[in-house]
């Protein structure tokens, strides 16, 4: 039997947070942006799966990431067939690049630090990112860095998974973008 450990305790109420942010999110992306926050929810709720079992394994299944990726590559396809799918394309892949590129340098220098899981995971939540603005990936890598040192503080633990902090910081980043509006995003 497993012994319940305040580690353990403080990774369970982190994903607690996360899916009543992810909830939060659900319930404003649709009508914010549309079609495009319909698959925002989808990637995310994917995503806070891999989030919760990388708090319990110390793992994110690439099935889990690979799946999330689906509905942004169907909206691509779909933006496609209209004639604006360049833009989403390009958006898309700036997004992932902004929050996975700082990620992916770190885990060259220490794969033990950082897992490419990690950085597959923030690759997809940055690309989900890019749907609304692909700048929004940076704010969100600096909210999941603070969230997931913050967490650090609390849990006197060797090593703490970033999934659960990578999803939280990119919903908060999405609610950010939702609050200030499409006009705020705009490049001045």
């Amino acid at each position: 039997m497993h012994t319940v450990t305040t580690h353990d305790r403080s990774l369970l109420a982190l994903v607690g947070s996360i899916a009543l942010a992810a909830l939060a999110v659900a319930a404003l992306a649709v009508e914010w942006w549309g079609v495009s926050g319909a698959v925002i929810v989808a990637a995310l709720a994917i995503g806070a799966s891999a989030a919760l079992v990388d708090a319990r394994s110390g793992r994110i299944p690439n099935r889990l990431v690979a799946a999330a990726l689906v509905p942004i590559l169907v909206l691509i396809a779909s933006l496609a067939t209209a004639g604006s799918g360049e833009h989403a394309l390009g958006a898309v892949a700036l997004g992932g690049l902004a929050f996975a590129g700082p990620i992916f340098v770190v885990h060259l220098v220490s794969p033990r630090a950082m897992g490419f899981g990690d950085v597959k995971l923030a690759a997809m939540l940055g690309a989900t990112l890019g749907l609304v603005e692909p700048r929004l990936g940076l704010l969100a890598l600096c909210l999941a860095a603070a969230v997931t040192a913050t967490i650090g503080l609390f849990v006197h633990s060797g090593s703490l998974p970033f999934g659960p902090g990578l999803v939280l910081g990119a919903t908060m980043a999405l609610l950010i973008a939702g609050q200030l509006g499409e006009e705020a995003l705009r490049w001045r």
